[in-house]
């Protein structure tokens, strides 16, 4: 299964994840739960998975990194090797600029989108600034959703596969 993602700059430090969650929930209109989370530990700042309450199977994770933490990670396991310093340019969190930190929004391809889009409002909500450039069909997301809508949408989803 593929994994769709984004993220979002923001001037340091980013948005705490419990702020972010009663943003999308203010957008939304619906709870929304932590369903799995990570230890911070030297590259992760937050790490944790949500979902609109009821539904933990159709989750969004959620992630930033240390500032720095990175760069630094690849200059510890790369020690003594060569390095192409063209692979900087994909390495997730590698260029992120000082004095800014990026949130990052990962779902599954073939997963229902609500909650990804909610999530991306919120950000933008925020004053995040989206690094990726994401086609959202504007007339297929409408917040606030109710919970009879979104089980509409989710059973939909099902449908297809």
């Amino acid at each position: 299964m593929g994994i769709c993602k984004t993220n979002f700059e923001f001037d340091y430090p980013a948005p705490k994840t419990e702020k972010v969650l009663k943003t999308i929930s203010d957008i939304t209109d619906l709870p929304i739960s932590i369903v799995e989370t990570f230890m911070e530990n030297k590259l992760y700042e937050s790490n944790v998975y949500f979902a609109f309450n009821g539904f933990p199977e159709q989750k969004v994770r959620m992630y930033s990194y240390h500032p720095g933490a990175v760069k630094e990670f690849y200059r510890e396991i790369m020690e003594g090797v060569e390095w192409n310093p063209m692979l900087t340019n994909v390495l997730e969190g590698y260029n992120e600029l000082k004095g800014k930190q990026s949130l990052y929004l990962e779902v599954y391809l073939g997963q229902e989108l609500t909650l990804f889009v909610g999530s991306i409002r919120a950000l933008e909500h925020l004053e995040g600034v989206n690094q990726r450039d994401l086609f959202i069909p504007e007339d297929k997301f409408h917040f606030p959703i109710s919970v009879s809508d979104l089980e509409k949408r989710y059973k939909k989803r099902r449908a297809l596969r």
